[in-house]
């Protein structure tokens, strides 16, 4: 449910203005929302039947009257900073003032837009490619990019690269000018003209400043919302009458009904009017930098497939879902949903669900439109130049370019084989992959644990996992392997250490009501009777859930309740084996 702001009606009735300047404010924050409303344009170029046919000749001649500016302090950003508004706890709008002073305090600790950058990256387990190969693909990539800045002839904004290594045929361009391109781009590109298409896209979307626009948007949302709370608190604050009380509510109705019209209905629309700007800029500067133009339909037929494929495993996820729902619910009570690993089923879930939901436009209409653009602005024209295949070769697949990205090009195969159950296969290209016996690379690490694990070789495995922690790219789910491993050998001082070290590493996907369940387990299982008891206390303290005390409790039954915890393990192995042997690799890791 909407909450609303807790100092609204000392705000509107208190003492800091008349009923009258009241009802005037009001009114001023109603007419500045709903005249500023980005979403306007989508629905232009709705009704006219595409972006394109809002404006006459080539975007670029007057992109400059579409660039969104920054959203600032202002009185009317200042009186919205006083109100907040939370739906499901999520906060609606933003606070500019609190957004201006962090970034003022980010620039005094000298962190710069691509420091920030990569911290997130490497909290969400993102691998940004390092060493002398990386930077010769980064250089190449940002050659690309200068030379399609050049035809900008406005004011240029400063962009840098960051290659990310992913299988995923995507770009996207982050509110701090940085491009990040994902290693499938240049490895499935035919030539540098395609590359120069992709990276032309995400480059007009910080030429436009689309994420300025997003920024309206959110104090559009809050501004709907604000406005309609002042006119209702106004109308209910001055009348007993109920004709006016029910006005009252149908106006703080109305707010929350023009917010959810404007998110599920327009701001889509706008996401989409974002999506055709970039993609008909992205052929006026190919064609301005003397690339081919045409490959920008290379690109979005691409994509188009890719989004077929991805519409295919969203099926397959939620197919996937409903199966471990169901497996979960056959389990009677909480020591066998504890034994068979309730955080690794929640995990899977987790996973499965991830990339889901998807904002952009179908790539089939932007493809359409964006030929229909090219035929009225281009085919009368010069035919599109020949493609440059020569320094997409001579970088990405010879020199120092490719001691980098075979990373990719092995590892990815290894994935998929392994995923097949082929790992001896997969086991011999991810030792391609990797640069000597002490690269840590944490994605090649875990399929040679896997493979060794498969071959019986636990002490090998088990080196792969301590290999691959120290990798600043490692991701939690190293952290879980290892903890495994080590609980699997006896080694409980090493498992209870590494747990603790991943709460310390993602301090924010480890909860206390995750990390206590696991810690206690481990403890109960290695003997520990005094640390059991005093982890138990310490879970039942915090007072998170009832739940996750009785996880908790459950945890430590070992301890507590060593004759029923027996009897309970043994139904639970079962269980645990009848899971294991239906789960495949994927889904262990």
């Amino acid at each position: 449910m909407m909450q609303l702001p807790v100092n609204l009606k000392r705000f509107v009735q208190g003492p800091m203005a008349p009923s009258g300047s009241r009802f005037i404010i009001a009114a001023m924050i109603a007419a500045t929302a709903l005249s500023g409303c980005q979403t306007m344009k989508a629905i232009q170029a709705q009704v006219s039947g595409g972006t394109y046919n809002t404006f006459d000749g080539k975007l670029i001649e007057t992109a400059e009257n579409r660039v969104t500016k920054p959203v600032e302090v202002s009185p009317f950003t200042t009186l919205l900073d006083q109100f907040n508004v939370e739906q499901d706890g999520q906060e609606i709008g933003f606070n500019v003032k609190n957004r201006t002073e962090t970034e003022r305090a980010e620039a005094l600790k000298e962190l710069s837009a691509r420091d920030l950058e990569l911290r997130e990256l490497q909290f969400n387990s993102i691998q940004e490619l390092s060493g002398e190969g990386a930077q010769a693909l980064t250089s190449y990539v940002y050659s690309i990019v200068s030379r399609l800045l050049e035809e900008w002839p406005y004011e240029k904004p400063e962009i840098s690269v960051a290659i990310i290594r992913s299988d995923n045929y995507r770009a996207s361009m982050s509110p701090n000018g940085i491009l990040r391109l994902n290693t499938s781009v240049l490895l499935n590109a035919d030539d540098e003209d395609e590359v120069a298409a992709v990276v032309a896209h995400e480059l007009a979307h910080a030429l436009f400043q689309h994420h300025n626009a997003d920024d309206q948007q959110s104090i559009e949302d809050k501004s709907f919302i604000v406005a309609t709370q002042f006119a209702a608190g106004w109308l209910g604050g001055n009348s007993d009458s109920p004709a006016t009380q029910n006005a009252a509510k149908a106006l703080m109705v109305s707010g929350f009904g023009m917010y959810r019209i404007n998110n599920s209905i327009l701001y889509p629309g706008w996401k989409r009017h974002q999506e055709d700007e970039a993609d008909l800029l992205a052929v006026d500067l190919l064609y301005r930098a003397g690339y081919d133009w045409e490959r920008m339909t290379t690109v979005l037929e691409r994509l188009d497939s890719e989004h077929q494929r991805v519409q295919a495993e969203k099926i397959a996820r939620e197919q996937e879902i409903e199966k471990s729902k169901k497996q979960l619910g056959e389990y009677t009570n909480l020591s066998d949903v504890l034994n068979v690993g309730l955080s690794n089923v929640g995990k899977d879930l987790s996973r499965m669900l991830d990339g889901i939901g998807d904002d952009h436009a179908p790539a089939a209409e932007r493809l359409l439109e964006t030929k229909l653009y090219i035929q009225r602005e281009y085919l009368d024209g010069d035919f599109p130049p020949a493609a440059d295949t020569e320094s997409l070769q001579r970088v990405v697949w010879e020199g120092p370019g490719f001691s980098a990205i075979k990373k990719s090009v092995y590892g990815e195969r290894a994935r998929i084989l392994a995923e097949r159950g082929e790992l001896d296969e997969a086991q011999e290209l991810a030792l391609k992959s990797l640069d000597g016996r002490e690269d840590t690379d944490p994605v090649a690490r875990r399929i040679l644990y896997l493979a060794r694990k498969e071959q019986g070789q636990d002490a090998k495995a088990l080196l792969n996992l301590e290999l691959a922690r120290k990798d600043p790219q490692a991701g939690i789910e190293i952290f879980k392997l290892l903890r495994d491993e080590y609980a699997e050998q006896g080694q409980w001082d090493n498992a209870l250490q590494t747990w603790h070290d991943a709460l310390l590493k993602f301090p924010e996907q480890i909860t206390a009501g995750i990390y206590f369940p696991e810690r206690i387990s481990l403890l109960a299982r290695a003997g520990r009777a005094t640390e059991t008891l005093d982890s138990l206390k310490q879970c039942q303290d915090l007072n998170i859930s009832v739940y996750i005390s009785a996880l908790c409790e459950e945890a430590a039954r070992p301890i507590t309740s060593p004759e029923k915890s027996l009897e309970a393990n043994s139904k639970a192995e079962a269980t645990a084996q009848e899971y294991s042997t239906s789960t495949d690799i994927q889904s262990q890791s």
